[in-house]
């Protein structure tokens, strides 16, 4: 072997060590620059994991106080919702009471009108019997004072058409008397009605507090009061017959005295003619005899039949003053109707009154109700939005437990990557010494 190759090969083995140096020295920086940009990766993973814990946990206490304020919302809204229950329990319990003062207003108005037309009714009956116990004592006094003027007529009058009198009279004494005791009845009729008109109002006022027992008492005491009217209207209706009946009889004693009035006159107008004729006046000399002696013996009993006339007058003015009471009671029963039909249109006001508080009542109630829906939603809505936010919260919490593993890690791998730098280090020396 020649110098040349041998030079040859010591420029090839020299070669070869340069490049395996060269090569050997270059695996180790590259893995420290490697580690070192990884580091740096990681620093900077670390510095963002950083920022990001400290905005997560801003955000978190940010959470947790709206959290907190939706769960004083919460409250509030439960304590308002539980006051709008009160408020709608207690609008129901008002509706409730409302709705039986109703009731209680239509029973008191039923019964009112029912009292108002029964006493309608008998005021109208009342009214035909005035007006016809009105003509009948009209007929009466006209009667008596066609009676008065037969009497002041039939005092010249004979002897016996003076006990004629007499027994008429009597029969008209019975008559008026009738009157006045029916006049009377009517009166006390009349104080009745008024009392029980009274009674009636009092008896409304315990009924209307009474219930439906006493409504049902009350009508079956009022079927009872219209029997009993029934029967006073049968009393009258008979007196009344009675009445026309002695008016009949006045009307026969009216006619019986026109005739005797006329024979009365024939008997004057034949003593004028006899007088003026003296033979027939000594033909007719007993008729006149008994004539002159019927004249004299009513003049004497003239004065007595003035004073029963005058007593008759007296008693028909009582008649009088008895139609004339009738005619106030009847007043009265119509001021009492009056008063009625005033206290109906005040319980039908009361009613109109009712109704619109039952109708506010009710917009109340449906106002409360749209107001417990609108909570309602409200407490859905923030429970939906407090949901979202525990999300919220679970999620943030599931990545800064991972950014913290993350850290962990990338501090172990800081913490294994320093002695490979030191060893690559002392290779790349102990590299350089054997070359020199």
């Amino acid at each position: 072997m020649d110098t040349t190759q041998i030079l040859y090969l010591a420029g090839a083995f020299l070669l070869g060590f340069i490049i395996a140096w060269f090569a050997g020295r270059g695996g180790p920086q590259r893995a420290a620059a490697e580690a070192m940009a990884e580091t740096e990766t990681v620093r900077r993973k670390l510095s963002n994991v950083e920022s990001d814990l400290r905005k997560t946990q801003g955000q978190l206490k940010e959470n947790l106080a709206t959290l907190d304020q939706l769960a004083a919302d919460k409250d509030n809204l439960v304590k308002m919702l539980r006051t709008s229950e009160q408020g709608l329990s207690d609008a129901g319990a008002a509706l409730d009471r409302l709705t039986a003062e109703l009731a209680a207003a239509r029973d008191a108005n039923l019964l009112q009108q029912t009292e108002l037309g029964h006493t309608r009714d008998a005021l109208t009956v009342a009214r035909s019997q005035i007006a016809d116990l009105t003509a009948q004592l009209q007929t009466a006094a006209n009667t008596a004072a066609e009676a008065s003027a037969l009497v002041t007529t039939a005092a010249l009058a004979e002897e016996s058409m003076s006990q004629d009198s007499a027994e008429r009279l009597a029969e008209l004494e019975s008559q008026l008397a009738l009157a006045r005791a029916t006049a009377e009845r009517l009166a006390e009729k009349e104080a009745l009605v008024s009392a029980e008109l009274l009674l009636r109002r009092r008896e409304y006022r315990d009924v209307v507090t009474g219930g439906e027992d006493a409504i049902v008492a009350a009508l079956a005491a009022r079927d009872q009061a219209l029997a009993n009217a029934q029967t006073q209207l049968d009393y009258m209706r008979r007196d009344l017959s009675m009445l026309t009946a002695a008016g009949a009889q006045l009307a026969t004693a009216l006619e019986q005295r026109n005739r005797e009035y006329d024979l009365v006159r024939d008997r004057l107008v034949l003593q004028e003619t006899t007088r003026a004729l003296p033979e027939v006046s000594l033909a007719a000399a007993p008729v006149v005899t008994t004539e002159a002696e019927s004249e004299a013996t009513p003049a004497a009993a003239g004065p007595d039949l003035s004073d029963e006339l005058a007593a008759r007058t007296a008693e028909l003015d009582e008649i009088k003053q008895s139609y004339d009471e009738l005619k106030t009671a009847l007043e009265a029963a119509t001021t009492v109707r009056d008063e009625l039909q005033g206290q109906l249109a005040a319980q039908q006001e009361q009613l109109e009154a009712i109704n619109s508080q039952l109708a506010e009542s009710q917009h109340t109630i449906e106002a409360l109700a749209a107001e417990k829906a609108a909570l309602l939603r409200k407490l859905s809505t923030r429970a939906a939005m407090i949901g979202a936010l525990l999300t919220k919260i679970s999620d943030f919490d599931a990545q800064l437990r991972s950014l913290v593993a993350a850290r962990t890690q990338a501090e172990n791998h800081d913490d294994g990557a320093a002695p490979a730098a030191t060893e690559v280090t002392t290779q790349e020396e102990e590299g350089e010494t054997h070359a020199s």
